[in-house]
């Protein structure tokens, strides 16, 4: 909690504009949605800013570089109007270099249905339409996105084993079902993380194990009392030591939000 949230986007609209590397906009901006906007005092304006930075690089970009498309993957993820998402979707308005293939139609898709903007038969119609892993994958996300609590159990399933799936799949499901906004949904399944994690090895084993500790670790519920409940997680008698190693290290992000929350509590 050294700095402000405000402060990092701040830097985030001054730097981008006349950042010329792909690679860091590639990294710096999805790290800007995950762990600075949820956390900043009112996170639909933090978003937005996000939205507007990223947008304004697209038009600066050369048209078609891969700085341009980096920009564009970016301003898709801070989207929050489902209008200019159908737009891009449809290749209605897209941006002079800007072509949606497989990767972006996806990305679109994930977004929509965080949003609650599209249903499952829409995401069941774009699989079937390009069935590839990649696909399946995202299909999966998306699936795990939707804000309903249907849409959590489903994630849920995979998490326990209930359904087997590939492990780029399962990887899927966690991280789609954690969305920020959707606590409502998923804070049930913070009790369910500690009491069901141990029994996976039953359903996996190996690197595996850890990969599905990592990625259905509740993130979005910053509270004291999920902290205190993942810290007796991991002192849990017989935890596999792999699963062990992911909640400890997932357990201290934990707590770095918890401080910047209280640090600069919202608005």
């Amino acid at each position: 909690a050294a700095i402000d949230p405000a402060d990092v986007l701040d830097l985030l609209e001054v730097g981008m504009p006349v950042e010329d590397s792909d690679d860091a906009v590639f990294y710096t901006m999805p790290w800007a949605l995950a762990k600075v906007a949820p956390l900043a005092a009112d996170p639909a304006v933090a978003l937005r800013r996000i939205h507007d930075t990223a947008s304004g690089l697209v038009e600066s970009a050369t048209a078609g570089s891969t700085l341009q498309l980096s920009a564009f993957q970016a301003t898709i993820s801070a989207a929050t109007d489902s209008g200019e998402l159908r737009s891009w979707l449809s290749g209605r308005v897209l941006p002079d270099g800007i072509e949606v293939d497989l990767d972006l139609r996806w990305r679109v898709l994930v977004k929509l249905a965080i949003l609650g903007e599209t249903d499952r038969e829409e995401l069941r119609a774009a699989l079937d339409a390009e069935p590839t892993a990649r696909s399946r994958v995202e299909h999966s996300r998306a699936m795990a996105s939707l804000p309903d609590a249907e849409a959590k159990a489903w994630a849920w399933q995979r998490f326990t084993g209930a359904v087997d799936v590939p492990n780029y799949e399962l990887e899927a499901a966690g991280l789609g079902m954690w969305r920020y906004g959707q606590e409502h949904l998923t804070e049930e399944y913070v009790d369910r993380y500690v009491a069901d994690l141990p029994d996976t090895v039953e359903k996996r084993s190996g690197w595996l194990l850890a990969d599905a500790a990592f990625a259905f670790f509740p993130t979005t519920s910053v509270r004291e009392e999920t902290l205190a409940k993942a810290k007796a997680l991991i002192d849990l008698e017989g935890l596999d030591r792999s699963m062990r190693r992911v909640v400890v290290d997932m357990t201290d992000e934990l707590e770095r939000r918890l401080a910047i929350r209280r640090e600069y509590p919202p608005s």
